[in-house]
């Protein structure tokens, strides 16, 4: 796994985590909804969600704590990480990019640089330099 996979594990997990949250949106929406009343107070059904929308809904909910857990685990370690660059304009960029998820165009902007130079140099340099940490952080399969 190269230094950018390591540190971009927070940034999928996100993302994930925002695709989960639209599930259970969906899954709420169907728990309240007024055609599902009908269906429940006809059927003299004892089971009062006799389709399983609320399991479903408690479910994602689960879910969802699970990857926020992880996700605040992985974040953690990536801030020590980070934390070992020296170069406070790096570790800036670093936690800018992989910890806030800015875009590059919001850090080069945050930091006062351009585009091309925090594309170009400083994110290659940051990258260099955390390298040494992030193998501390990954357990070898040999």
């Amino acid at each position: 796994m190269t230094a950018k996979e390591w540190l971009m594990r927070a940034w999928h997990i996100d993302k994930e985590i925002d695709a989960m949250l639209i599930a259970r949106d969906k899954a709420f929406a169907r728990c309240t909804s007024i055609t599902t009343l009908p269906k429940i107070v006809m059927s003299n059904h004892p089971d009062p969600d006799p389709d399983g929308a609320m399991v479903a809904f408690m479910h994602i909910e689960e879910k969802i704590d699970a990857r926020i857990d992880e996700l605040t685990q992985v974040k953690a370690e990536t801030l020590d990480a980070i934390e070992t660059v020296q170069d406070s304009t790096l570790r800036t960029l670093l936690i800018s990019r992989y910890i806030c998820f800015k875009t590059w165009e919001q850090i080069a902007v945050d930091i006062g640089y351009s585009y091309s130079q925090v594309v170009k140099y400083l994110h290659p340099r940051a990258l260099a330099k955390i390298k040494d940490a992030i193998e501390c952080h990954t357990t070898s399969v040999l």
